[in-house]
Parts: C-alpha cells; structure tokens; sequence
C-alpha cells in the first residue's frame, strides 16, 4: 500500500497540471488586424484589468517605427496625421506618456491606465492607448478571447500581404510612400541573416503569391533629406510577387555586412 500512494499522487499531480495548461491554452489572447492574426512570440495578456500586448508585434504589422532607448527605457514612434507629426515617447513602468507636437513645439504629458512593461525581453504597452494613438479601431470579442483591431496603416491597407517582420523576426527601419508612386507603399528593412528573404519567399508563396520576375537590375533609389530629392543609381536584385490584388515589387541590396530590402506595394 505504501508503494499505491506515490503512484496515485504522481497520477493526481500529472492531471492537475494537464488541466492548468489546458486552462492557460483557452484563456490566450490573440490579436487580428482587420481580419488577419498577427503571430507573436509571446501572448498578450491582461493585467489590472488591461489588455498588454508586445509593441514590436503590433508595429511591425502597421508598418510603424519603434525606436528603443535602453539608457532611458524609451520606447519612441511618430505618427504623420498630415497637419502635424506627433511624437509618442512611453517609458518602462511608468504610467504616461509625452506626446511631442512638431507643428506647435508642445509636449503632453498623457495619463496610461497601465505602464509598459518588459517581460520575456519583449516590451509590452496597453493595447487600447497604443493602437488609438495611431487610429486604428479596437474591438473586444469575448468568447474568443480576441482583440480586433481595424487599421488603413502600412500593411493594413492590404491584409493579404504578409509583413516581412513578422515572417523574419527583422526589424521595420522605416514606412515611406514612394516619391515617384504615390499609391505606392515602401517597407524598409536591414538584416544580416542570410535565411530571411528564403523565408519571406515561401510565405508568399503559401498566401498564393505567384513568382512572376526575378533578375538583376539597375535602378534608382530616391531619397528626402533635408528637404532635397536625392536619386542614387544603384544594382539590385529585382523580384517581383503578384496575387489577385496586390503585385509587390522586392528590392534587394547587399551592403557592407547586411542586406537592404525595399518592399514596394504597387
């Protein structure tokens, strides 16, 4: 009999912990954007009543900036509304965040119901004030434990594209709309692993993208600054990618110890 009891317990506990993990697995919560789940590394979840989410997820898939500040514990994006830029500076567990003006030179401090956080290296932010600073739409739906948001920013704008950060772990270096194409939507993005392009491939094929054109090429690069156009003739590889709705226009150009790719959505 005193070799049954050891046995049942190690049943009893091996089925709590079955039940505990069952239990964590239905109450994750995903995120979509109009529509679509975006993949994260590390679920969100709710804390004082709010709903965190990983930044660098929910960026990455509106195609937005997010600069980091280590010595400060920074977290910084800017958002073009057209009459004005504003500059969102959010600190780690600090409960507000300074909202910069360019056009009026003011800086608003504005109350978080909940800080940032770091947990598991990844940066979470509320997802409600994060997500209405850039204007996208929030929703809640309750029995599948899901935030919907509904965004026309970056890659929002065509949902069946899938976002070559979310498919690489590369960060977004910048959103541009191109200066010869107004329609058109320039992604930005520099790595050095040579696997990733491989990757964000095969992801387009499996949204049934169609390989279309795949060559070298000679082409202009069109830059602002400091308020100049600046056209630099440059060698790229050229490869292009269409769907029914989208035909998307992949520049890539090898740098000193890194790889630039252009993703331009025509």
């Amino acid at each position: 009999m005193k070799r049954i009891i050891p046995a049942i317990a190690i049943i009893l506990a091996f089925s709590l912990a079955l039940i505990v993990v069952t239990v964590m697995a239905n109450d994750e919560i995903s995120v979509t954007l109009n529509g679509n789940r975006i993949q994260m590394d590390t679920p969100p979840f709710v804390q004082d009543g709010r709903t965190l989410v990983p930044l660098r997820a929910i960026a990455d898939a509106l195609g937005i900036d997010v600069e980091w500040e280590g010595r400060l514990q920074r977290i910084s994006y800017d958002i073009d509304i057209g009459s004005d830029i504003l500059i969102y500076d959010l600190y780690i567990g600090e409960p507000f965040a300074d909202v910069t003006s360019i056009a009026h030179n003011t800086i608003t401090e504005i109350r978080l119901d909940t800080p940032p956080i770091i947990v598991n290296g990844r940066t979470f932010v509320p997802v409600r004030f994060i997500a209405e600073s850039l204007g996208v739409e929030v929703g809640w739906d309750g029995n599948t434990r899901t935030v919907i948001l509904t965004s026309q920013i970056g890659y929002a704008q065509f949902p069946s594209v899938p976002s070559f950060g979310q498919v690489t772990g590369v960060e977004l270096r910048g959103t541009s709309v191109s200066l010869t194409d107004a329609n058109a939507i320039v992604f930005e993005y520099r790595y050095s692993q040579s696997e990733a392009l491989e990757a964000y491939h095969n992801a387009l094929l499996e949204r049934g993208f169609i390989l279309n054109e795949r060559a070298s090429d000679m082409g202009f690069i069109t830059t602002m600054q400091n308020n100049v156009v600046i056209s630099e003739r440059r060698e790229f590889q050229r490869i292009v990618f269409t769907d029914a709705a989208n035909t998307l226009e992949i520049l890539v150009e090898r740098v000193t110890l890194a790889t630039i790719v252009r993703i331009r959505r025509i």
